[in-house]
């Protein structure tokens, strides 16, 4: 039995919270464009969960036809503007496979600290 424990956002994460909540207002179309990997993937999820409240969307919300991520690897002109032309859907399981990695890192950790 794994028992995940709660994100609780430190200072200065609670300031952009409150940045991305004044941001999202009225919003109707979310896209994220953050690290191309598994840890991107996971941040897309609490920047989901912090402005899904002020977005327009019916159900799921990372199910939604309304929120996008961009893959790119570069900060190249031309990468950045081929990534608008491939965007995806954030991937669940993804994020879901960080927050189990850091719950497991966590765990072990204190175990070998004992």
């Amino acid at each position: 039995m794994i028992i995940l424990l709660k994100k609780i956002p430190s200072d200065k994460v609670g300031k952009m919270v409150k940045h991305l909540d004044s941001v999202s207002h009225g919003m109707d179309t979310l896209l994220l464009m953050l690290d191309c990997d598994a840890e991107g993937e996971n941040i897309c999820f609490e920047v989901m969960d912090c402005v899904k409240h002020n977005l327009k969307l019916h159900g799921n919300y990372w199910n939604s036809d309304k929120v996008y991520r961009a893959k790119f690897s570069s900060l190249a002109k031309q990468d950045i503007l081929k990534s608008f032309e491939y965007l995806y859907k954030p991937d669940k399981n993804m994020s879901d496979s960080v927050d189990t990695r850091q719950e497991l890192d966590l765990k072990i950790g204190c175990a070998f600290t004992r």
